[in-house]
Parts: structure tokens; C-alpha cells; sequence
């Protein structure tokens, strides 16, 4: 499927990053947090900073802010991409194509319209960045139409980050449940035992959880392909002690907490292969970051419980 339509991944992954720092969803020790924005040079740039600088900058004075040349692919170092005479802040007002010269460049009705704009019946094979880009080209289109965009850039951009939001609360995985467990109908105290000697011989092979976000970091900003690969390791971990997870033997009184532990693999498993994406689904990686951080958050609610019964 064509999609050259869609604005640049970068464009995007900056969208979803304010998006997901506006509504404060995201906060991680050293990476995230209510200050500073992780893809800012030494963690420096401030929210608010962030913000006005995406939203207002216009590096060469078209009238066009750079996101938005981004959105019409003109140049964000020349007034007058399309070298026809007219600047390209200008040509949209007129409703004429930046980057085709004049005299014959008048934008196609269909193009500003919301109602016809880009509908394809392949909906599936759209990622999640795909449909927040559609998302977020219609919406602006639409605005730029009706000379609205000026008035309601502010709650455009804030409805895009509920869409991020939304997004990072999906859970594709499975739920395991008590079907799932290799359930042993005794609480005996050598059981017990046996139990946290198999647990803890699995977390053994556990490797350091942070590890996998500055990887993320660091190739969201180098632009690295190569450094994501890096968490093919972790998702092979994760996989290997979810595996056996599934297999050892659980007293009853501990199904509960370790259900807990079972699905937070899972779930972490998931957000890391979601973040593995990240370079060609940038907001798929990013709501991969949420499910992470919140899938160790369980993971350490189930932990806290079977310590809670194996001490008693």
C-alpha cells in the first residue's frame, strides 16, 4: 500500500512524545519524568520549552511552522519551495500546492476534505503510527480549511495526545489464567520451598530492566537501527523465563500472586517488542515504554505477595 502520503516518523514520534509529556503519562527514573524530556540534549529541555518550540517554530519565515512543512513535504529552509514566485505559507492560504509550481497547482477539493481524505478498505495493515498520522493529517487539513487551525491548534495537539494515551493502554496478549498453571494441590512447607527455589532460579537469569529503556533511548536518539536490535536478547530472555514460568509447579496458595508475575511477563514481553519497533512504528514503541513501565509495576505487586505467603 501507498502510504507517501503519511507525514515523516520523525514528525510523528515528536507528536507522540509531547503528546504522551503533556499528559504526564510517562515518568521513568533518569529517562522520563515531570521536568525534562528524555530526547532533549543532557535531559535539559523543559516541557514547556519542548512545546513552544515544536509548535512555533518557523525556521525560514514562510508563514508555515516547520511541523507543518513537514506535513506538506515543502522545505523548511526555503520561503519558496516550488520556486513558482509565491511563498508556500502563502500558497496554502490560496489553496495551492507548495510543492508543485505554479500556474497549475491548485490543491484537489478531495485533498481538503475530511470526509474523502484517504480511506482504504486495508485498514489492518495500517500500523498505529500509520492511523495517528492519518489522524493527525486530516485533523489539520480539516482546520486549515475552515481557517480554524489557528484558534484550536492547542486542543488539536491535546487531542492527539489522547490518542497516544489511548493507544498505550491496549493489550494485545493473551490473559493467562488458572488453565494455564501447573497447579499442585498442597501447601506443605517443603512445597513451599521448592517453589521459591524454582522462582528464584528463573529470576536468576533476569537481566537489569533499565537496561532495555536506554537502549530505546539511545537508538530513538541516534537514530540507530542496530542499537534497537539489541533488545532482541531481552525479548529472547523473557520469553525463555515466561516459558518457564508456565511450567513450574505452583502451590495453590500462591496461583493468585503468581498469575500476577505470568501476566506481567507477558505484558512485558509485549511493550518490549513494541519498543523494538520503535523505527518503524515510532507511537507503537512509544505506548510499548507504558506497557513496560507499568507491567514491572505488577510484576513487583506479585512479587511483594508471594514473599507475603512464602515468610508467613
Amino acid at each position: 500500500m501507498d502510504k507517501s502520503w503519511l507525514p515523516s516518523k520523525k514528525l510523528v514520534l515528536s507528536f507522540s512524545t509531547l503528546a504522551i509529556l503533556l499528559l504526564g503519562s510517562v515518568a521513568v527514573s533518569e529517562l522520563f519524568n515531570k521536568q525534562n524530556v528524555y530526547l532533549g540534549e543532557n535531559n535539559s529541555i523543559k516541557v514547556a520549552e519542548l512545546r513552544g518550540s515544536f509548535s512555533e517554530k518557523d525556521t525560514d519565515g514562510d508563514g508555515l511552522m516547520d511541523w507543518e512543512e513537514s506535513l506538506w513535504k515543502t522545505d523548511i529552509n526555503n520561503t519558496d519551495t516550488d520556486g513558482d514566485g509565491t511563498n508556500d505559507g502563502d500558497e496554502i492560504l490560496q489553496k495551492r500546492n507548495p510543492v508543485v509550481a505554479g500556474p497549475d497547482d491548485l490543491l484537489k477539493g478531495e485533498i481538503l476534505s475530511d470526509d474523502n481524505f484517504f480511506k482504504y478498505t486495508d485498514e489492518e495493515s495500517l500500523t498505529e503510527t500509520d492511523k495517528l498520522s492519518r489522524d493527525l493529517l486530516v485533523g489539520y487539513l480539516s482546520m486549515k480549511k475552515n481557517g480554524s487551525f489557528e484558534e484550536n491548534k492547542t486542543q488539536f495537539i491535546q487531542s492527539l495526545s489522547q490518542d497516544v494515551t489511548e493507544i498505550s493502554k491496549e493489550k494485545s496478549g493473551k490473559f493467562y489464567t488458572s488453565t494455564d498453571i501447573n497447579i499442585i494441590d498442597s501447601n506443605k512447607k517443603s512445597d513451599l520451598e521448592t517453589y521459591k527455589k524454582n522462582f528464584i532460579g528463573i529470576m536468576m537469569f533476569s537481566n537489569d530492566p533499565s537496561q532495555d529503556i536506554f537502549i530505546f533511548r539511545d537508538a530513538l536518539q541516534n537514530d540507530n537501527s542496530k542499537e534497537i536490535s539489541k533488545l532482541d536478547s531481552s525479548i529472547s530472555l523473557y520469553e525463555y523465563m515466561m516459558e518457564n514460568l508456565l511450567n513450574i509447579k505452583v502451590p495453590s496458595s500462591l496461583l493468585q500472586s503468581h498469575l500476577i508475575i505470568v501476566n506481567s511477563f507477558d505484558d512485558m514481553i509485549e511493550g518490549t517488542k513494541k519498543m523494538r519497533n520503535v523505527m518503524i512504528d515510532p507511537v507503537g514503541g512509544l505506548s510499548g515504554i507504558n506497557l513496560r513501565i507499568a507491567s514491572e509495576e505488577v510484576f513487583l505487586v506479585g512479587l511483594n505477595k508471594i514473599n507475603d505467603i512464602l515468610e508467613k
